[in-house]
């Protein structure tokens, strides 16, 4: 077979065999696409029924600018979920096709940079696409991967892989070219990459990694050629300087505002540095061998390390871990590609499993770490194959390898069934998850969802009362009194005395939103403000709660213009505002004064929020359209009253 010959018969190869892949991983996900939005898909959604029927370009980059994560953070993830806005929230296949088709998406830019990786170690090009479609189809069919799919505000990790491996190829494809001297190249990396970055980090903030990723390979598998000119000069601009000013803005932020955040944790620093250990641990356990019963979304059961030998495993677990670093870092000229595999996986989980203040454990935080570990002992197999004597040997190893690939997507394939039947999905859960809070939670509102309120209130009662003292559950409670006349309304004095000792969490909140709304809509005539009243001072007087005091005294300040207590009202928003002062808020006080029949006010209220929204930039321009359209009413209604 002549040069071109097998040219085009390896790309006809990987072609259909890409192919195939991707068909077989739609189908296997095709079954989830069914189910529902969940936990924080209707916090940072919530917003996109705001968007009118013509969704102008304004009102779509106006939510995309929100400021939902902070000052134009995952602006290019809102702006994905902003051009679906019209299917929001009453169906969520649309968006979790969209998500299918960016897993697809990765799963092709994944094998294309294995590939790539394969030419950088010389691996023969049929066992380097061999080795490269194998790692992409467990990838793209490994069951920990399906919470970060089917998860739908989990496309912001999925975008913020899609620009890494994007910026990686680009960095790979640089590197090779300037070996062959043209220079020029420096030019074109440096655009390519960095805009890669740039748009990796809009994406979610761990799209930094791609400085830390092409790092890794740099150090380990390009560790044994000889640099082009001058690329010691920009791989300290581009790569080193920018991640010195990370971890020397994590620094400088420590004190501010990173460390007070853990005092809305279970764990202080040092405690989530132990834990975490574990949790990797669990995570490269899961990538070889995933256990149905642990897998899915909630983990909020982990227990946390509070010592090197409480639970015992901690020890070991740092002790493992230290080991795999040390061999990585002393074995790069050995065996390249295995520190490439463990440097990679540690750097993929830099930001969000070390001392960052998040919740300990999350599946989709390996989506794209996962994937060095597995070409990477895809790399050893393939090689090693073809230094096996025997045939029957080589024929026994791929059977086992194909039969593993198999259960992975059987496996995957019945997480999926579970992901698109909302109803099983809480059930299962709960029975795996006994010490779970959330997961009780969902099986609770679930219940309540299909009208079986008195089983629902059994169980928020049992979460309540029970071992797991969760006095959220006592909100879950009187909103199922809203519903049904017949459930027994907790204690107002049991209520409160719970949220005052309860640990912080955003359950609580939650559920005081539920009940603002309700009373809003005019739903909840059971539960009277006496009533409520006391539940919000019991939080505003527990110090885990200090950090949400705006948060809390924006919802009183609701649950009193429900109540027609106009002047509360107005001050608990001043307390809001003045806590966090936002556009929201003065504008909400307008609204309500409007209502009253109160413009004079009202106006004071609207020229406040004018004011504010000049110094708030996210999200301006659709806000300037709100603040207006007030202003008009406001105006209209006080001319008319004169």
């Amino acid at each position: 077979m002549q040069l071109g010959e097998s040219r085009s018969y390896f790309l006809r190869a990987a072609g259909l065999g890409l192919a195939a892949l991707l068909a077989i991983t739609a189908v296997v996900y095709f079954p989830g696409l069914r189910g529902a939005f969940l936990l924080d898909d209707h916090a940072s959604l919530r917003s996109l029924q705001d968007i009118r029927a013509d969704g102008s370009p304004d009102e779509l980059w106006g939510f995309a600018t929100s400021g939902l994560f902070g000052a134009y953070g995952r602006t290019l993830s809102l702006l994905s979920f902003a051009f679906q806005f019209s299917d929001w929230p009453a169906d969520p296949w649309p968006f979790k096709f969209v998500n299918l088709l960016l897993h697809l998406l990765n799963g092709c830019l994944l094998l294309w940079l294995f590939l790539r990786l394969a030419a950088l170690m010389k691996l023969p090009a049929r066992q380097g696409l061999l080795a490269g479609l194998f790692a992409s189809a467990v990838w793209l069919l490994h069951p920990l991967n399906v919470s970060t799919t089917l998860y739908v505000i989990q496309r912001m990790t999925q975008l913020s892989a899609l620009f890494t491996v994007a910026g990686l190829l680009i960095y790979i494809h640089g590197r090779r070219s300037l070996r062959q001297g043209n220079l020029q190249g420096y030019a074109w990396l440096t655009a390519g990459f960095g805009l890669c970055a740039m748009l990796a980090f809009l994406s979610k903030e761990n799209g930094i990694l791609l400085l830390l990723y092409a790092w890794v390979i740099d150090a380990t598998l390009f560790k044994g050629s000889e640099p082009p000119p001058y690329w010691r000069a920009w791989k300290g601009a581009v790569l080193h300087l920018p991640l010195l000013a990370v971890a020397g803005y994590v620094l400088l932020r420590w004190n501010a505002s990173i460390l007070p955040t853990f005092q809305f944790r279970e764990f202080g620093p040092g405690e989530r540095l132990l834990t975490e250990a574990r949790v990797l641990v669990d995570y490269l356990g899961l990538i070889v061998f995933p256990r149905p019963g642990v897998l899915g979304l909630f983990h909020d059961d982990f227990v946390t390390s509070r010592g090197l030998l409480d639970p015992p495993q901690t020890l070991a677990a740092v002790l493992f871990l230290l080991f795999l670093l040390g061999a990585a870092l002393g074995w790069v000229r050995r065996a390249p590609v295995f520190s490439f595999a463990v440097l990679w996986f540690f750097a993929g989980h830099v930001l969000e499993s070390t001392v960052i203040p998040l919740e300990v454990y999350f599946e989709h935080r390996n989506y794209l770490p996962m994937a060095a570990i597995i070409w990477g002992a895809t790399f050893y197999v393939a090689r090693g194959l073809e230094r096996l004597p025997r045939r029957a040997t080589r024929r026994f190893l791929l059977g086992a390898g194909l039969a593993w690939l198999a259960l992975l997507s059987a496996v995957t394939w019945n997480e999926t069934r579970l992901w698109g039947n909302p109803a099983l999905q809480a059930v299962s859960w709960s029975r795996e998850k006994p010490r779970s809070v959330r997961a009780q939670e969902l099986l609770g509102n679930a219940l309540a969802a299909r009208g079986q309120y008195r089983e629902a209130a059994d169980l928020f009662a049992r979460l309540a009362r029970g071992e797991l003292r969760h006095a959220a559950a006592y909100l879950s409670l009187l909103r199922l009194g809203c519903y049904d006349d017949r459930i027994g309304l907790p204690d107002p004095g049991e209520v409160a005395a719970g949220l005052r000792a309860t640990r912080y969490s955003n359950a609580p909140v939650t559920g005081l939103i539920e009940l603002v709304a309700l009373k809003e809509q005019g739903r909840c005539p059971r539960t009277a403000y006496a009533q409520m009243l006391p539940l919000f001072e019991a939080l505003m007087d527990n110090p885990a709660f200090g950090g949400v005091q705006a948060q809390l005294h924006g919802l009183l300040g609701r649950l009193q213009a429900a109540e027609m207590l106009i002047d509360p009202a107005i001050r608990s928003l001043d307390r809001a505002d003045m806590l966090a002062p936002s556009v929201q808020t003065p504008l909400l006080q307008a609204r309500v004064l409007v209502y009253a029949g109160r413009y004079d006010e009202a106006l004071v209220y609207v020229d406040k929020a004018r004011r504010a929204n000049r110094a708030h930039r996210p999200g301006k321009a659709l806000r300037d359209k709100e603040i207006g359209e007030m202003e008009t009413v406001a105006s209209t209604l006080n001319s008319r009253q004169k």
